[in-house]
């Protein structure tokens, strides 16, 4: 297949408000029984989203590659490439949320470095923002990709790429409840016990978070990939089936159980999408969809850095106790500059800074996938 899936795209962009929304509409205290606050929490599943997408998507552009051997040549292209899609963005916004440090005058320059160098996960309470967490879990996959993808393919039989997918089902389902592991520049490594969090961020467990994604992927794309299906109409019903289904699963809350259930929902839904790609979606295709999708990572790696920026200058302009419902005022603002501001970085740091350090790492554009370039990765 030789052409962007847009509608892959329209997911991520989807997906990308969903984080918005759980962090925008929390600090609002909107009460745990409606609907909308249920539907809003559930938006933590929208990074493990991002994560199948980027391991489908990148199944894509190098199943060829990386299926019968991987050479060191390329083996760093791929690196090169991946570092220059997400680095020149996150390097920046890194930097705007230290802004708030070197204004205190109060930072760790260890803890810069590991940010820097996009291992902050490993290391106890060292995230500089809380959503810079996957990128860290995403970079460490990145690297090891080409060779899960070589020992997956190699090992491919349905039955066992159904398993595996199961078998990560559950260990995405009992992560919350087993111990986690950081590194301390003092103590070492050393674990901590678990605090049932769902949808773990921090430690290494974040990172087996990220990597039974990936796996979850990685399968779901070699089951999927040479099956035609003997007519789309099943396959488009499948889809409207199962994006209902998630809005019924949404009135449950916030539990382990519904975690799971969204992550399948979500693999269904990919694969519907896929297996319908000669039909082009006239909601996850369409232009505003499709375009909040190219503009994903952005959006993602800016939307929290506006709203504490909006909420420092209220706080140092104006007296809180006069605005009664100041943080809704808050949100109200964060989300008007938030697709311009997001525009803005996909345009100057995803796309020209991004083709800049490409031209540095000596990576030639006219070898680049085609659908690793349209198709823009996220975490």
């Amino acid at each position: 297949m030789d052409k962007e899936l847009k509608s892959l795209t329209g997911i991520r962009g989807i997906a990308a408000l969903w984080v918005v929304l759980l962090h925008y509409i929390e600090p609002l205290n909107i009460g745990n029984d409606l609907y909308i606050s249920k539907l809003f929490s559930n938006g933590i599943i929208a990074v493990d989203m991002f994560f199948l997408l980027s391991s489908f998507v990148m199944c894509l552009a190098y199943s060829d590659e990386f299926k019968e051997t991987i050479s060191i040549h390329s083996y760093n292209s791929f690196i090169k490439k991946r570092f220059a899609r997400i680095y020149p963005a996150y390097f920046f916004w890194v930097f705007m949320f230290l802004s708030f440090e070197f204004i205190k005058l109060d930072f760790n320059y260890t803890k810069i470095l590991v940010n820097l160098l996009l291992i902050q996960n490993l290391f106890n309470d060292s995230v500089i923002a809380g959503i810079f967490w996957s990128l860290s879990s995403e970079w460490i996959l990145y690297i090891v990709f080409p060779f899960l993808y070589f020992i997956l393919h190699k090992t491919r039989v349905r039955y066992i790429n159904l398993l595996l997918i199961l078998t990560c089902l559950v260990g995405l389902y009992s992560l919350p409840s087993i111990n986690n592991y950081f590194i301390d520049f003092n103590k070492g490594l050393y674990s901590a016990p678990p605090d049932g969090f769902i949808g773990v961020v921090t430690g290494f467990n974040s990172i087996i978070r990220c990597f039974f994604s990936y796996v979850i992927g990685i399968n779901l794309f070699l089951l999927i990939k040479n099956y035609n299906p003997i007519t789309f109409t099943w396959v488009r019903l499948l889809k409207y089936f199962i994006i209902l289904g998630m809005f019924v699963i949404f009135y449950f809350g916030r539990s382990a159980e519904t975690y799971v259930l969204l992550i399948i929902s979500s693999i269904i839904l990919i694969s519907s999408i896929y297996l319908s790609n000669k039909e082009v979606d006239s909601f996850f295709a369409s232009k505003i969809v499709y375009f909040l999708g190219k503009i994903s990572y952005s959006i993602y790696l800016c939307h929290m850095f506006i709203l504490v920026l909006i909420s420092v200058l209220f706080k140092k302009l104006f007296t809180f106790q006069d605005y009664p419902n100041i943080q809704s005022f808050l949100v109200l603002v964060s989300l008007t500059l938030l697709i311009p501001v997001s525009y803005l970085s996909y345009k100057f740091l995803e796309i020209k800074a991004g083709a800049f350090l490409k031209s540095k790492l000596s990576i030639n554009p006219s070898k680049v996938n085609n659908i690793e370039t349209q198709i823009r990765q996220s975490v």
